[in-house]
């Protein structure tokens, strides 16, 4: 729900939009030319919305191989070697121009891509090993929220070292689908590429949270339609019709009172945060977005004690949020000698916020 209900996460719906249009070309006119154009089309314009959408690329590049067709063994390698080569073609053109694209528009280069080299493999990455249990941990905690999304959590900031069997299972079945190649398969295939860019996103350390649900928003809609498949095809193989089509109701009946009971809690800042906090006691962000909702709810004194009982760790991402909020409580309360040493410690250290801190600085003056 986050996607949908959160006005910053627009962007993922419309990449999702033409990704599913490049998908639904690609599959309905296989091997032909004019449709690999327009599919190469619709992924450079869903990554023009949203970077994440160039994770489809290698499933796209080769879904010709997961048709009924490829696998029918009346075409030779050679052959359909040479009938896709249009395909590869066309979609490697739009994700190289994408990447062109970018490093032109961005007058100091490509800062994305540079991020994720530098801290994925080269000199700020955290070692293969450690990198490689982060990312087989939050594959596992991503293929439990497929499949079970509850709790929902707007601060997701610590999971379980066991979800890195789920994550080393993930990585047996996509094999296993990778060597079968059907078509429900390809719909997997596809949620495992584009869901690739969410494992990558807790080794650059530069998100409100190292894991989030919306990060699931383009990668669900392939599993669902991967899942209806395979459901179909066991309605039409097994006796037990009427027990599945039992259990899918059920499992969209609590979708649908989750999907709605987050759109409710979506619309007040306050029960939002506070629901954050609730499920999440120990993280910063959203502790100082908390005690904003209660000041912007008129609960001023509230905010004030909330925000003077907060610990900030300096090895927090953006702690000197946190540190400015302390120091506007400490303001609010007439406390500005307190105020003003919040303020000149955090100067020490301003990451990118210095700006920030001064104008509080200056504020902090004219109240004097």
């Amino acid at each position: 729900t986050e996607a949908v209900t959160w006005i910053s996460a627009r962007t993922d719906l419309l990449a999702c939009l033409f990704v599913l249009l490049s998908t639904w070309v690609i599959i309905n006119r296989t091997y032909r030319r004019s449709s690999s154009i327009l599919a190469a089309c619709c992924l450079f314009i869903a990554c023009l919305a949203k970077e994440t959408a160039i994770f489809f690329l290698p499933a796209a590049l080769i879904m010709p191989f997961f048709t009924a067709s490829a696998n029918s063994g009346n075409e030779s390698l050679r052959s359909r070697m040479l009938a896709v080569i249009p395909h590869i073609t066309f979609l490697a053109v739009a994700g190289v121009g994408y990447f062109i694209l970018r490093s032109v528009a961005f007058s100091r280069g490509d800062g994305g891509v540079a991020r994720v080299m530098t801290h994925v493999t080269g000199d700020q990455s955290l070692g293969v090993f450690t990198t490689l249990r982060l990312m087989l941990k939050a594959a596992g905690f991503y293929v439990k929220k497929l499949f079970v999304p509850f709790p929902l959590n707007f601060g997701i900031n610590h999971v379980s070292d066991l979800y890195i069997i789920l994550g080393i299972a993930l990585v047996v079945i996509i094999c296993r689908i990778l060597m079968r190649r059907t078509l429900p398969g390809f719909f997997i295939i596809s949620a495992f590429s584009v869901g690739v860019s969410a494992l990558i996103v807790p080794l650059l350390r530069v998100t409100w949270t190292p894991l989030a649900e919306r990060y699931m928003y383009i990668p669900c809609a392939f599993f669902l339609v991967g899942i209806i498949y395979i459901v179909y095809f066991w309605k039409m193989r097994f006796r037990y019709r009427k027990l599945i089509a039992g259990t899918v109701a059920t499992l969209a009946a609590v979708s649908i009172y989750g999907t709605a009971s987050r759109v409710v809690l979506w619309q007040d800042n306050l029960a939002l945060f506070q629901d954050t906090v609730r499920k999440s006691p120990d993280f910063l962000p959203a502790q100082n977005q908390y005690a904003h909702a209660l000041y912007y709810a008129g609960s001023q004194n509230e905010a004030a004690a909330f925000l003077n009982s907060m610990q900030v760790p300096k090895d927090v991402i953006n702690f000197q949020f946190g540190m400015v909020s302390k120091a506007a409580a400490c303001m609010h309360e007439g406390n500005y000698a307190e105020a003003r040493e919040i303020l000149h410690e955090t100067l020490k250290n301003p990451g990118k916020h210095e700006v920030m801190i001064i104008q509080r600085l200056l504020k902090l003056n004219e109240l004097e």
